[in-house]
């Protein structure tokens, strides 16, 4: 948990200027949270999430 701490840290900073990857990123962490409960489920959102990281930083 304390890494993604650190990314949501580090992306927040990185996207201050460009409001609207900050919603989308923050909308991802929203949805992935809930999931956090079952390791076959964090396993998949982490794929996920790694697979939305280009669109984050469009």
């Amino acid at each position: 948990m304390s890494t993604l701490v650190i990314e949501i840290v580090h992306f927040t900073l990185l996207a201050l200027p460009n409001v609207g990857a900050l919603i989308v990123f923050y909308a991802q962490i929203y949805a992935f949270l809930p999931e956090c409960t079952s390791s076959r489920q964090l396993r998949t959102s982490r794929v996920r999430r790694q697979g939305m990281l280009p669109i984050w930083h469009v």
